[in-house]
């Protein structure tokens, strides 16, 4: 009789061990789904697509050469 509630509390261990185990699994998991999405949206950041580069470029000319006309207005 002595053995039977020694097998359960070893089969009771083995169990709180395995789902410790799987709920540390799930987490780094979650962890490293984290980790692998701020890479991507810090690279998404960092190379803004080439319309977008273009558009800043062309209002940049603009506003240079808005304030280039109101300097020669001012100097007529």
């Amino acid at each position: 009789m002595r053995v039977v509630p020694g097998l359960l509390l070893l089969l009771l261990a083995c169990s709180a061990l395995a789902q410790k185990d799987a709920a540390e699994k799930v987490q780094e998991g979650n962890v490293n789904n984290w980790i692998e999405y701020y890479k991507r949206q810090r690279e998404s950041a960092a190379t803004p697509s080439v319309g977008v580069a273009e558009e800043k470029r062309d209002e940049r000319k603009e506003k240079r050469d808005e304030r280039k006309e109101k300097r020669e207005k001012g100097r007529d």
